[in-house]
């Protein structure tokens, strides 16, 4: 993409969140399952 600020963002059925912009060379990508999974996973980790 060219130009200053452009950005898109794409939201994948199953909860995928993909980042594309003009400033930045990659792909950004967010999953928000694994996020929480790996959350969920650390706190459980701390109580032991």
């Amino acid at each position: 993409m060219n130009g200053r600020g452009a950005s898109v963002t794409i939201i994948e059925p199953a909860g995928r969140i993909l980042g594309v912009s003009s400033d930045f060379p990659k792909m950004k990508v967010f999953e928000p399952r694994q996020t929480l999974n790996a959350l969920i996973d650390s706190k459980y980790r701390e109580g032991k």
